[in-house]
């Protein structure tokens, strides 16, 4: 009865210090939920740092992909880098790479998807190819904005807008986009205009006509009254433009 009870003790003894030396033990693999909570960090503090005014009127959801629950990778004792494998301004669907530096060395691709609400601009009625907008034809809305990528125009940047012309009709409740608007023609085609030639030094100004419209800052064609040679000139103002010979 002795005999047994001592070997019960000392095998108790010995699993318990077993136990202990395993905890105090690194562990063997890379904790998989601590990294995906790392990259969902990374990616959040990465959008804030890409545009400041986020901090005011954003709503940002980030979902870190599923890794699977069979991935053992060694524990990176070193520094574990993570960078954006996608465009900086790209939002909606991104991947990010996770590289463990030290020796073990490992790099693995994670896909986090974005979703980022901002107050943005659309229409408030259907709308017209060559309609001018108006402070009448927009409204605020808070949209998901990685899903219309470049050129969606926010609520603050509504003066930057108005009076632009569309280049395509636009439905009601539809965003605003940059690529789609224009700056209105100052030059119809058919106009007279004052066409201006030569250097800083010695200018020349001579009668025209437009052979085609446009805006300021847009090049377009231009007939020489007396000459009847046509150039190229760029609209500067209404009714008159700079030639290129």
């Amino acid at each position: 009865m002795k005999i047994r009870s001592f070997f019960l003790a000392n095998s108790l003894i010995l699993c318990s210090i077993c136990h202990c030396v395993n905890a105090l033990e690194p562990a063997k693999y890379q904790d998989i939920p601590k990294l995906r909570s790392d990259v969902k960090q990374f990616v959040k503090q990465h959008y804030l740092e890409l545009d400041n005014d986020l901090k005011e009127d954003v709503d940002i959801f980030i979902e870190v992909g599923n890794l699977d629950s069979r991935l053992k990778l060694q524990t990176c004792d070193d520094f574990l880098a993570l960078t954006l494998n996608t465009p900086p301004h790209r939002s909606g669907r991104v991947t990010v790479k996770a590289v463990c530096t030290d020796k073990k060395r490992w790099t693995i691709y994670i896909p986090v998807n974005i979703e980022i609400y901002r107050e943005a601009l659309v229409a408030t009625r259907d709308l017209t190819r060559g309609s001018v907008i108006s402070k009448q034809d927009l409204r605020p809305m808070h949209l998901n904005t990685s899903k219309f990528g470049i050129g969606l125009v926010l609520a603050d940047q509504d003066k930057s807008i108005i009076g632009l012309v569309l280049k395509r009709p636009l439905r009601a409740g539809s965003p605003v986009n940059t690529k789609h608007l224009e700056k209105p023609d100052i030059i119809a085609k058919g106009d007279p205009v004052t066409m201006q030639a030569g250097s800083n030094a010695f200018k020349v100004a001579v009668g025209g006509v437009a052979l085609d419209s446009g805006h300021i800052g847009e090049r377009i064609r231009v007939r020489n009254k007396q000459s009847k040679r046509v150039v190229s000139a760029l609209v500067v103002a209404p009714g008159k433009v700079i030639a290129s010979y």
